[in-house]
């Protein structure tokens, strides 16, 4: 690294209420505000594949632990490529967050009715490639759409909302997948990541003005 071609930001002094402000600055932004939400359903429903995969692999599949670790394998294949891929990109705009929530759902919705192992390991790989494209693409966006003084504060909302609902929908999907089977919680997942897309796609798609908070300034950037 060239430490002089940095651009480096001055830090913001501590003081009382800065949660509340960039909680309220991230709620004014619908470019920032929309991810969250969206992160916030995908990360509880969607983001659990410790808890559903090994039922899935076992169960519904007929495999072993083997089973499970060959098909988590190929899903992280799927992961690292998906983040080079998003990686590449020079913009990240709200649709883009919206198409890589749908990218992650439609294969999960395929992988509750895949037959065999064969059939569900091509189906995994793009389980992976959108799973992270989502996450990269919504974390990218809180990045670069967040001013300088907020950026930290922003980067905090979203870690809390990804890091904090997973372990919430990590006892919902355990008990549907116990009690109904690991497809059914799959199925939950990709519901969640359809879902939270087309909501983001809907928004990005209205006037700026149609969606601010009342009494705040609407984000001048395109969507």
């Amino acid at each position: 690294m060239r430490p002089g071609e940095l651009h480096r930001a001055e830090p913001t002094p501590r003081g009382k209420g800065q949660v509340r402000e960039g909680f309220r600055y991230a709620r004014a932004n619908r470019d920032l505000w929309v991810p969250l939400v969206m992160m916030a359903f995908v990360g509880t429903l969607s983001y659990n594949f410790q808890v559903v995969l090994p039922l899935f692999a076992t169960r519904d599949l007929d495999g072993s632990e083997a089973t499970f670790t060959v098909l988590f394998s190929v899903m992280s294949i799927g992961a690292l490529l998906g983040a080079l891929a998003v990686a590449r990109r020079t913009r990240i705009s709200l649709r883009t967050v919206a198409l890589t929530s749908i990218a992650f759902g439609l294969p999960m919705a395929a992988l509750t009715v895949v037959p065999t192992l064969a059939v569900a390991l091509p189906v995994a790989f793009a389980v992976g490639l959108g799973s992270i494209s989502f996450l990269t693409a919504s974390t990218a966006i809180v990045q670069t759409h967040s001013s300088q003084e907020m950026r930290g504060r922003v980067l905090a909302l979203q870690a809390m909302v990804f890091l904090g609902s997973t372990p919430i929908g990590g006892p919902i999907l355990g008990w549907i997948s116990d009690t109904y089977g690991a497809r059914w919680g799959v199925a939950v997942g990709a519901a969640a990541a359809l879902g939270a897309g087309l909501w983001g796609l809907s928004v990005a798609r209205r006037p700026l003005a149609s969606v601010s908070p009342t009494g705040s300034q609407p984000d001048p950037r395109p969507a």
